[in-house]
């Protein structure tokens, strides 16, 4: 593979397993037949299809390329013509047929990085980065393994699959210094027309924007929407979280059940107007056997002793409930008395429904005790200890394509956790996953799940909201069952609001720090949010794989909201090892004005700073964890004789979010007009800034819920 006629990957030989052995390209075993070439058309455009058919044994199987015309990307594929058995590599971590394959060389003299996304948390908890260098590079593979991005100072290429998500392995091969794609290690057989396809995407414009046109292509590909992620509630609005590292996990309040728990949560958030929109339910309300899966997904009497239906008739608060595993002993399964058909494993305890009307079932109950989203854990769990799973080539893409059915019929929507990057690439065809985690369990005294600038830029290529887990607001909240500390409470908000998915703090009865909380939203618990996620610049993945000070020592991350067509930059920057200088350029983002404007948590008494190609903005050791460091940019307004940029609503995460801020008018009598919404009688302070000078302006949102602020004025006019 060539980018601008440098070699980048040298193609490795072709291989398939039929019939118990391995036949290859390279000596033979694999007898290329013809070789042929046509135009064609599909909904991405005009391409052309290069075709290579082979004979192995009696079998057909074609190796296609389909590069697309003037288009940056191309497709390769693999097509079994013939019902193939005797597939099984024995290794569910391995593949069964290797295209594309390449070699692990020094082409580039060291100077091409590799960025691999793998493991649990769609692919953020074993990411890898460094040099494609034989030797030196560390790839994992397998079931964990997920799309992969080579990159230098400027190019990049995005190698994944493109279909049939959930049967796809990458292999990487540390012994023979070789990389390769194929269908996964363990399927038995592969029936009849089988078509697997990958993408290879190149961009010249770096590592987020390939990943950004490589989802662009997936999602138009799988027509995958929007509107599910956006009107998730959960996605929208703050609730109350009670998983790993929340006060309340497997630990209820004063040695009462979770359900006077539930009542105590919100009768505290009531008194002090914390508008919680929503409650989530975690693993401690169901019931689950000695294999720790799944039994019956109902509430316990202990947890509830009034029933789900009572708890949701009394609080009226919508629920997102957590599910793990289904055990081999659950009652749902006809092997164990009850309606549904299951594939159950003893020997692992796990197992799983294979008909959509369990899930239809289930999920009409949970509607019942007001049930909006499905949070199904332990994906990859499941994926490694089942063997059907990875020897049926639909079984696992049936499994979570039915679930995805029903959750559409039904009117909730879905969470992913656990994940390995084939379930948020499945999820393409699932629009109702709205959403992810991307870091691990965040508990008190270890929590380092703060770090997802790199993990989010996965889910958001796939359209799908990152998550980060729960978190306290205050520090020391003591008779906690982990007996540490939140030390870096402002961080893990400021991240959570940041990353466009859910926000949940999970403080114990007493010790929320509502003045930090409200940081994040209005008064209705609305997130006052940027349009995508706060994802890491290039230059920090740069530096993490080529360790030469290419970048910073540190998270720095970039996110905007666009109001009417007038862009705000958010630059988030924290955990700095070293100083470095930050120029515009590697932001991506549009700094017009030459000057950025710190946060009024840390800096107030400085409200702008100088931010050119020519006077970077120095991030320094001070951008740490405790206090870290927040910029906004804005553009320029002029308005009269006066210059002026808007920093926003003064006390929020987000001054300026699409969520608050409906309208920007400049006027001809010299005003500058700025509309918001709210809830009735919120108060809101709206600040602009000229001639390094602050104006702030108050304004009280009428009961219509919206309002107009002047500057020239100083004053809002509210409805």
């Amino acid at each position: 593979m060539t980018v601008n006629d440098v070699v980048w990957l040298r193609s490795a030989p072709i291989r398939f397993r039929v019939n118990g052995k391995e036949y290859s390209s390279a000596d033979g075993g694999m007898e290329k037949i013809s070789d042929k070439g046509m135009a064609g058309t599909d909904k991405l455009g005009d391409y052309m299809l290069y075709t290579w058919t082979y004979k192995v044994l009696d079998l057909y199987i074609t190796i296609n390329f389909k590069p697309y015309i003037n288009k940056n990307y191309l497709i390769l594929q693999q097509h079994y013509l013939n019902k193939t058995s005797g597939t099984s590599a024995g290794n569910i971590d391995g593949v069964i047929s290797h295209f594309p394959a390449f070699n692990v060389d020094d082409t580039r003299g060291g100077d091409m990085g590799v960025l691999s996304l793998a493991g649990f948390f769609s692919g953020g908890i074993s990411l890898t980065l460094g040099r494609w260098v034989p030797g030196k590079v560390d790839i994992v593979s397998g079931l964990r393994g997920g799309p992969i991005a080579f990159f230098d100072k400027k190019d990049t290429v995005i190698i994944s699959p493109f279909s049939e998500f959930t049967a796809t392995n990458t292999f990487f091969d540390s012994k023979a210094g070789s990389i390769s794609w194929g269908l996964k290690g363990g399927i038995e057989e592969v029936p009849e027309n089988f078509l697997q396809q990958y993408i290879v995407m190149y961009s010249p414009d770096g590592i987020n924007a390939a990943f950004r046109e490589w989802g662009d292509v997936m999602r138009s590909y799988y027509d995958r929407p929007s509107s599910y992620r956006e009107s998730d509630l959960t996605n929208n609005y703050l609730g109350y979280w009670t998983d790993n590292g929340a006060y309340y996990y497997y630990h209820p309040a004063d040695q009462q059940n979770y359900e006077d728990t539930v009542y105590g949560v919100i009768d505290y958030a009531n008194k002090l107007s914390i508008p919680y929109r929503y409650f989530q339910y975690d693993e401690w309300f169901y019931n689950t056997d000695q294999q720790v899966g799944t039994y019956t997904w109902d509430a316990l009497p202990g947890v509830f002793p009034d029933g789900l239906r009572y708890v949701y008739n009394k609080t009226q608060l919508p629920v997102s409930a957590h599910n793990k595993w289904w055990s081999s002993n659950t009652t749902y399964a006809k092997q164990n008395g009850g309606q549904f058909d299951f594939v159950l494993e003893d020997d692992v305890g796990f197992g799983i429904p294979t008909e959509e009307e369990f899930w239809n079932s289930l999920f009409r109950e949970a509607k019942t005790w007001g049930m909006i989203v499905y949070e199904q854990d332990f994906l990859g769990t499941s994926n490694q200890k089942m063997k059907s799973l990875n020897t049926d080539v639909y079984l696992t893409k049936n499994w979570l394509n039915q679930m995805g059915n029903a959750a559409q019929k039904n009117g909730i929507t879905l969470q992913y956790c656990m994940s390995f990057p084939f379930h948020i690439l499945a999820a393409l065809e699932i629009p109702t996953v709205t959403q992810a985690r991307v870091s691990g369990d965040g508990v008190p005294g270890n929590d380092k799940g703060w770090k997802i600038g790199i993990a989010s830029i996965f889910p958001q290529a796939m359209g799908i909201a990152p998550y980060k887990d729960n978190f306290w607001t205050t520090a020391y909240q003591p008779g906690n069952p982990y007996g540490g500390i939140a030390t870096e409470p402002f961080l893990q908000l400021t991240v959570s609001v940041l990353t466009t998915g859910p926000v949940g703090p999970s403080d114990g009865i007493g010790f929320t720090n509502v003045d930090l909380l409200m940081r994040c939203c209005n008064k209705e618990g609305l997130i006052l949010k940027p349009d995508l996620p706060a994802l890491a610049i290039d230059n920090q993945i740069r530096q993490e794989a080529f360790a030469d000070g290419s970048g910073p020592m540190g998270e720095v991350y970039v996110t905007k909201s666009v109001i009417n067509g007038l862009e705000f930059g958010i630059i988030f920057a924290a955990d700095i090892k070293e100083s470095y200088q930050l120029h515009p350029s590697e932001t991506g983002l549009n700094v017009t004005s030459g000057m950025v404007m710190p946060t009024v948590f840390f800096y107030a008494d400085n409200p702008i700073v100088k931010f050119t190609e020519d006077s970077p903005l120095s991030l320094t050791t001070e951008c740490a964890t405790f206090q870290f460091c927040l910029y906004y940019t804005s553009p320029v307004f002029t308005v009269g004789n006066l210059t002026v940029m808007i920093y926003g609503e003064v006390g929020k995460v987000t001054p300026m979010s699409n969520n608050r801020v409906k309208g920007i008018r400049a006027t001809s009598d010299g005003d500058l007009r700025i509309r918001i919404a709210g809830s009735g009688n919120e108060s809101v302070i709206f600040r602009f800034l000229h001639d390094r000078q602050t104006v702030d302006v108050t304004c009280v949102i009428g009961m219509t819920s919206t309002a107009t602020i002047s500057l020239l004025n100083r004053n809002c006019e509210s409805f």
